[in-house]
């Protein structure tokens, strides 16, 4: 009788045994599928966070871009306090000394030295001009400023990094024999074949299709007939 109840006994242990893995196991399996959708919710949650503060940033450097479009980094003049206490003057005389633009003190915006003085005088001075046309033309002609004296563009700290990393590829394509710069972020590259179909193309689009042939298109009404008859005449 005694050994039949340890065995009844054992049974029962092991029939609770089953039962506690079984809910342990489901309980796992419910807490699981709890968390991996808690954490999928989460990781959704997370990746939106992601895209509004990476269109955010892109926001931002586009309104910084579009901020220092009209800007220009002077290098290399010396500074002299009493010439540039109009400083706007003194930038607009200097650059017309050498590229002789005639350009105005209102097509100035601001200008001024950046950084902390240094003991050589040799501070950058940015000037921001009104315009985007008269920018690009100080910065067409950059070679014509005397030794010593250059010009930069005025970049974002983000844009200069991706300059700056954008330099070896730069050295390679050119190494090839292509033509190669940056333009803002953006890594240009031509081969010179292009260059030549490009420049074909333009010397025949100067052309029209009548030029040479001697001959006149036939009017297609009277005041065209006047126009060419006049022409003739000329």
């Amino acid at each position: 009788m005694e050994g039949q109840m340890e065995l009844l006994l054992k049974k029962i242990q092991e029939e609770m045994d089953k039962q506690t893995i079984t809910i342990t196991e489901a309980v796992t399996r419910s807490i699981s599928q709890q968390m991996g959708e808690k954490f999928k919710m989460l990781q959704e949650q997370n990746q939106h966070l992601q895209d509004e503060i990476s269109e955010l940033k892109d926001k931002i450097r586009g309104l910084e871009t579009q901020k220092k479009k009209n800007n220009l980094l002077f290098f290399g003049i010396k500074e002299d306090r009493e010439k540039e206490s109009n400083i706007i003057k003194f930038m607009k005389d200097f650059i017309n000394n050498h590229l002789s633009l005639g350009i105005q003190e209102y097509e100035i915006d601001k200008a001024h030295r950046i950084g902390h003085r240094k003991s050589n005088g040799l501070r950058p001075i940015l000037i921001s001009f009104t315009s985007t046309w008269r920018r690009n033309i100080i910065l067409k002609n950059k070679n014509k400023f005397p030794q010593g004296v250059y010009i930069k563009e005025d970049f974002t700290k983000e844009t200069l990094d991706i300059r700056k990393s954008l330099q070896p590829k730069l050295e390679e394509e050119r190494n090839k024999g292509n033509i190669a710069y940056l333009r803002g972020d953006k890594l240009i590259v031509k081969k010179p074949t292009d260059i030549q179909k490009s420049e074909k193309r333009k010397r025949e689009s100067s052309f029209s299709p009548n030029q040479g042939s001697g001959t006149l298109s036939e009017p297609s009404s009277s005041a065209g007939h006047k126009k060419n008859c006049c022409k003739e005449r000329i």
